[in-house]
């Protein structure tokens, strides 16, 4: 997770970030949260499956990653990416809701279709990765691959049309 979403979790419970390293800021959340502050404490297995920290905290090549096939390994990549889309499509939805006008709308329409995309389509190719059998997932794959070049593709886009629109000061 990149630190600015970080930053903003914390911020949300009231911690201070100033000077606080990404691992330090995590474990006063997870402190904040009631959970054990365990972030890269040196653990190479971890039965906390949906942790958020989980892929800031274990090490690659650590006995969780070694033990998994190709396919599965693919799998965590290509979730890791659509978490990463998903968080950039919100912080340029911020940006876009600056916006005003028809241009505001349209933004916001086309992250709202791209959101739709990356839940649906996405969702549903995984889906069929995960249940292929090891040798026929990398025709799945593929198709997954031509799939988030579009996505990225289609985002790079209006990124780059939100950040060119020149905001309008209230007066």
């Amino acid at each position: 997770m990149k630190m600015k979403h970080v930053k903003k979790i914390a911020e949300s419970y009231g911690i201070k970030t100033d000077y606080l390293k990404k691992t330090d800021l995590i474990r006063a959340i997870q402190n904040h949260e009631g959970n054990s502050p365990c972030i890269q404490s040196g653990v190479v297995s971890c039965d906390q499956l949906s942790c958020c920290w989980r892929d800031d905290c274990l090490p690659e090549g650590s006995i969780e990653t070694m033990h998994l096939s190709k396919k599965d390994q693919y799998v965590q990549r290509i979730k890791h990416d659509i978490q990463g889309l998903k968080n950039n499509i919100e912080e340029l939805k911020e940006k876009a809701s600056e916006m005003v006008g028809k241009s505001k709308i349209d933004a916001l329409n086309e992250l709202k279709r791209l959101e739709k995309i990356s839940e649906e389509e996405i969702k549903l190719k995984l889906h069929e990765v995960t249940e292929a059998s090891e040798d026929a997932w990398n025709k799945t794959k593929k198709g997954i691959d031509h799939s988030l070049d579009n996505l990225r593709k289609t985002f790079k886009t209006i990124s780059n049309k939100v950040r060119k629109h020149k905001k309008v000061s209230p007066n």
